[in-house]
């Protein structure tokens, strides 16, 4: 009989182990990057994801389009363990015209990969995997092309506003000396 229960408690304290190690595991994956005040007041805290939609505007501006009227965007992105899983699940959804919520909740509350997602949400799709795996490669070119652009940007109006500068006094002497 002691045999039994030891093999019990055994079982049992591994079980307890399993069970915060998933938990730290899930609780890593969200972990907050940022804390933010929002006009006074108390500090929003941001995932990273949520992180890189605010410093990357554009792409902020092209997926909140493609959301459901009404979706707020921080909140949409929110769970969602990298910016191209959450874009790659916004375009799906969009293309789909499946409902992103449900999408949202098997892949961040179910731990489902995207293809396994759509499977979920949408039977008939044909090859849910090579769906998601254009959808991702999809994504990370949207990323790289938004943040490309946002980089491109912000070098041109700083290269422009020396060349500003640099081109009055080259003017003055020329009017000057006519």
């Amino acid at each position: 009989m002691a045999k039994a229960d030891a093999k019990t408690t055994t079982k049992s304290a591994k079980t307890d182990t399993k069970a915060t190690t998933s938990e730290k595991t899930s609780t890593s994956t969200a972990t907050p990057a940022t804390t933010t005040p929002v006009d006074g007041e108390t500090p929003v805290t941001l995932t990273r994801v949520q992180e890189r939609l605010q410093k990357n505007t554009k792409l902020a501006d092209r997926l909140e389009g493609r959301l459901p009227k009404g979706a707020d965007l921080m909140e949409a992105a929110e769970g969602f363990r990298s910016l191209g899983q959450f874009v790659a699940a916004v375009n799906v959804s969009s293309n789909l015209g499946l409902d992103f919520e449900r999408l949202k909740t098997a892949m961040v509350d179910d731990g489902r990969s995207l293809g396994q997602a759509i499977q979920k949400a949408k039977t008939d799709v044909e090859n849910p995997t090579l769906v998601a795996q254009r959808a991702e490669a999809e994504a990370q070119t949207l990323i790289q092309q938004t943040e490309q652009t946002t980089a491109t940007t912000t070098t041109t109006s700083t290269t422009s506003a020396k060349t500003k500068s640099k081109e009055k006094p080259k003017q003055a002497r020329a009017g000057s000396g006519s």
